[in-house]
Parts: structure tokens; C-alpha cells; sequence
């Protein structure tokens, strides 16, 4: 319910974009501590990534391949737990996947370690399960994550012909740290 009412809002402020910046200008004025959270550009940024929402064909192919995405993910997980927990059922998959968006989504340690361990523990606690095979099962779920993330990165990279430590080099040239510290 909350998503879909988020995408309606969503939606409005896209479709009513001088509405928004009058509101912003106005509000802005009254509140200068508004100016440093949105910089200048940031708004316009918002309304050309919030335009696929106006589009209509385009939001319902952006929607379903969403919810294929989350099917997939939850087919994937759904055959994880059955690997550790022969009576997991397919909510348990989907529970687990949400709590585990929630749980990352909150600022934590660099690639959530720990975080998603214990969001995937606490979510699988609801079933009665044994926490140390939910360890197990959580531990795997996130070393099987980086290996698929860094063979697809790792190839990504070899066909583009790039580093690491090259694109770490390119990216100290044009960082604004850098930039400053020169001049």
C-alpha cells in the first residue's frame, strides 16, 4: 500500500514539475537549510529520473521487470533455504528478501557485513529455525552474492579492457578532493 501510494506521489510531482520548483523556491526561502540538502541541478536530475513515471508504457515495462526481478530473487532464495531448511516454504523466501531490503538499506558497514546476516537471522527466527544453520544459510547467501556480483564485474571489466587500479587512477584525476588539494 505505502509503495503504491509513494509512486503516486511520485508520479504527481513528475507530472507537475513547475508546481514542485514554485514549491521549492518558495519553501527554500523560508527554510535556507533547504538549499543545502537539494544543490542546484539535483531537482532537475529528480524530474528527468522521475519522467518514466509520466510514460506510461514505459512505467508498466519498468514495473514488470521489476517484479520479475523480485521473482527471480525470490526463486533463487526459495531454492537457497530449501538447501538448509528442506521445509522452507516460498514465504519464507519472500519475508526473508524483505527484511534483507530493509535491513541493507540502512547505513552500515562497507557491503553490508553483518547487517545482512543478522537481518536474514532475524527474519528466519520468525520460522523457529536453528540460528546457527540460519547463520550458515546467511553466510552463504552473501558469499554466493559477491561471487555472481564479481564474475559478472570481473568480466564487464576484461571486455572493456579496464583495472581497478586504472579506474581508481582516473578516478583520483577527476575527483573534486583532488581537484582542491592541486589548487
Amino acid at each position: 500500500m505505502f509503495v503504491l501510494v509513494g509512486l503516486l506521489l511520485l508520479h504527481l510531482l513528475a507530472r507537475n514539475q513547475s508546481w514542485a520548483n514554485l514549491q521549492y523556491e518558495h519553501w527554500s526561502q523560508r527554510l535556507p537549510a533547504m538549499r543545502k540538502l537539494l544543490k542546484p541541478g539535483q531537482l532537475e536530475a529528480l524530474f528527468e529520473g522521475l519522467v518514466v513515471l509520466v510514460d506510461g508504457r514505459r512505467f508498466l515495462r519498468v514495473l514488470l521487470l521489476m517484479i520479475l526481478n523480485w521473482g527471480i530473487a525470490i526463486l533463487q532464495f526459495y531454492i537457497l533455504l530449501r538447501a538448509f531448511f528442506p521445509q522452507a516454504e516460498l514465504v519464507w523466501a519472500m519475508l526473508t528478501l524483505g527484511v534483507m531490503a530493509m535491513g541493507v538499506a540502512v547505513p552500515s558497514s562497507p557491503g553490508a557485513v553483518g547487517v545482512l546476516e543478522i537481518s536474514i537471522m532475524g527474519a528466519l527466527s520468525v520460522f523457529g529455525v536453528d540460528a546457527s544453520t540460519a547463520l550458515a544459510a546467511a553466510l552463504t547467501a552473501h558469499l554466493t552474492n559477491y561471487l555472481v556480483t564479481g564474475l559478472i564485474g570481473a568480466y564487464a571489466f576484461l571486455k572493456d579492457g579496464l583495472s581497478l587500479t586504472g579506474v581508481f587512477r582516473d578516478v583520483r584525476k577527476i575527483s573534486p578532493s583532488s581537484t582542491e588539494e592541486t589548487g
